[in-house]
């Protein structure tokens, strides 16, 4: 399996078979709901893909499918999908607000297996699940994670979830760079805290089930 990194929450996965999953898309910008945020890493536009999982709709930095080629099953519902010979589930969490948290559960955590690994994409992760919730996605191989705060979980409770979880792979994204500057705390501020040992893969990372870490490994994936 090979795994890039697009920007903010968005990877190209291609199985050993070739299938293409393209995770939260995102547009440069939405003037309109979110006047003076900006995304200048390369666009998505053209990108081709078989399936598209979409955490949360209505947030520029996750929701655009309409760039993505190939007409790929999207997928942004709570529930089992199976698309492309792969059962995705999914389940709704409440996305963290400047304030509080959303009125409905509208972010998806998902989680999927593929190759022989599980892998779990959590979008927009705001806070510390609950037992029924962590039982979802205990053990995946493969954990997406966002480390930015502002818009999700704190880092001391992002270490909490990585710890009731259980990956072995952990690979950081949501947070603020160059490209992406509206968002807190930079990678930097989490290597600060982790605790984790870290490493930087060449570009795609590839990865099987028997170059699994023994243990929690971050990846720190390359820029776009």
């Amino acid at each position: 399996m090979e795994i890039k990194w697009l920007g903010q929450s968005c990877f190209e996965i291609v199985t050993a078979n070739g299938t293409r999953i393209v995770t939260d898309p995102f547009a440069p910008n939405d003037t309109v709901n979110f006047p003076g945020l900006e995304i200048t890493c390369p666009p998505v536009d053209g990108l081709e893909a078989d399936v598209v999982i979409v955490s949360h709709r209505g947030h520029f930095d996750h929701d655009n499918t309409g760039a993505i080629k190939g007409d790929p099953v999207i997928i942004d519902k709570a529930g089992a999908t199976e698309a492309k010979g792969m059962m995705f589930n999914s389940f709704g969490i409440f996305h963290r607000t400047g304030d509080g948290f959303s009125e409905e559960p509208f972010n998806h955590v998902f989680y999927w297996e593929a190759d022989g690994l599980k892998l779990c994409h959590p979008g927009d992760l705001g806070y510390v699940l609950d037992e029924d919730l962590t039982a979802k996605i205990k053990g995946v191989d493969i954990l997406f994670i966002p480390v930015g705060e502002g818009f999700t979980a704190p880092h001391e409770e992002i270490l909490t979830i990585i710890k009731n979880i259980g990956p072995r792979v952990v690979i950081p994204m949501h947070y603020k760079t160059e490209e992406v500057p509206f968002l807190p705390k930079t990678l930097d501020d989490f290597l600060g805290v982790c605790g984790m040992e870290v490493k930087y893969p060449e570009a795609p990372f590839t990865v099987t089930k028997n170059t699994l870490p023994e243990k929690a490994t971050l990846y720190v994936l390359k820029k776009p």
